[in-house]
């Protein structure tokens, strides 16, 4: 896809979503750093999904 954020945020967001939401061992402060990325990879999805 050319675009080299893809494994980062993914790896960001899995990891948010096990350890944060299933696991219940994550915090505000820990949702606060990685969310712009996330909300860029899901921007990001929702347009090449739209085109």
């Amino acid at each position: 896809m050319g675009e080299p954020r893809i494994v980062d945020a993914w790896s960001r967001a899995y990891d948010l979503h096990v350890w944060g939401f299933h696991e219940g061992k994550y915090g505000v402060d820990d949702v606060r750093t990685d969310l712009p990325l996330i909300e860029w990879f899901v921007d990001y999805v929702k347009r090449l999904i739209t085109m």
